[in-house]
């Protein structure tokens, strides 16, 4: 479960990086 929070949360970060 942590290590899913934990990807979602890096892809977000990545979206808002690329917007």
């Amino acid at each position: 479960m942590a290590d899913t929070l934990g990807t979602t949360r890096v892809t977000v970060t990545r979206l808002l990086k690329v917007t």
